[in-house]
């Protein structure tokens, strides 16, 4: 998942990173389309939530993909489909955003 949604020559972006231990996040733009994706690493055994904005951005519909322990949704062939798709969120505003614990999410703006 993370290869189709960071692909070659992704443009990594700067993020405001949080103060809060085990928690990681990188943010890039895709060159040929400018699709944005997000992921988020939270390898602690406390749930997070964070707020995603992003200047300029609008309203955008984004999927969200998971990857848990007992939480990996898939096709028939075994790839990684969205757990969720958020119709007109408000990137500029800032969506909010679950994290469980110990997992990764990802958030893709196609």
């Amino acid at each position: 998942l993370m290869s189709r949604l960071f692909p070659r020559h992704t443009r990594i972006l700067a993020t405001h990173q949080t103060k809060v231990p085990h928690l990681r996040i990188i943010a890039g733009l895709t060159p040929d389309s400018q699709s944005l994706s997000v992921m988020f690493v939270n390898d602690t055994d406390e749930s997070r939530m964070v707020i995603v904005s992003v200047p300029g951005a609008g309203r955008k519909t984004m999927r969200k993909y998971v990857y848990f322990d007992t939480d990996r949704p898939s096709d028939v062939d075994g790839l990684a489909v969205a757990r969720e798709t958020i119709s007109q969120a408000d990137l500029e505003s800032g969506v909010q955003v679950a994290l469980p614990s110990l997992g990764v999410v990802f958030l893709s703006v196609p």
